[in-house]
Order: C-alpha cells, then sequence, then structure tokens
C-alpha cells in the first residue's frame, strides 16, 4: 500500500504550460508545517527571476522555476532560517523505506 500526499493547490504546469521549458531548481528543505510553506513561498516569491514555486511538504521537496540562480535561492532560504540541499534522487528512496516501515509496524 502506498500512500500519497494530494496537494490542496493544482501544480503551476498544469496552469501555465510555459513553465515547463524553463528552468527547474530542486531543493529538499527542511519545513516543520504548513506555516513553514507559507514562510518559504513569500521568500522565494521576492527573488528576481523566480516565477513559480512548487511544494511537496510531505517530501520536503521545493521545485522553484525561473531565471534564477540556485546559489541565489539557497543564500535567500537560508538567511530566511531554512536548511536547504539539492534534490537527488536517493530522497525519495529513503522517504519511501521510512514510510514503509512506519506503516508495516501498526
Amino acid at each position: 500500500m502506498t500512500l500519497q500526499f494530494q496537494s490542496p493547490q493544482p501544480s503551476p504546469i498544469a496552469l501555465f504550460p510555459f513553465l515547463a521549458s524553463m528552468k527547474a531548481v530542486e531543493l529538499k528543505v527542511e519545513m516543520l508545517g504548513f506555516h513553514s510553506e507559507k514562510r518559504l513561498r513569500k521568500c522565494l516569491s521576492r527573488i528576481r527571476g523566480v516565477k513559480a514555486v512548487e511544494i511537496e511538504l510531505f517530501k520536503k521537496k521545493v521545485v522553484v522555476r525561473g531565471e534564477a540562480e540556485q546559489g541565489r535561492i539557497s543564500k535567500a532560504l537560508r538567511r530566511s532560517g531554512f536548511r536547504s540541499e539539492p534534490w537527488c534522487n536517493k530522497n525519495e528512496i529513503l522517504l519511501a523505506t521510512y514510510v514503509g516501515r512506519c506503516y508495516t509496524a501498526f
């Protein structure tokens, strides 16, 4: 049994197809809850060159689309109090393993 977390907002790619051709920066960001999502969205929207922000709270994954560089994005997150690192597929594998162990223990 796989647990899927559905985001309450539709993906910006579905609403605006031209965003798919823009540069995407994927990051793993430590977030504590829904209030962190609002703070994170506000922080990233202030960066020049950012067109769209996608946040997957359950995976702690943030995708920033636009012309902004990864260094500038990381610096803004660090100044706002968020810890971030580049996203890799290893994060998804570890998350799936952790969730699998938690739900098989019950």
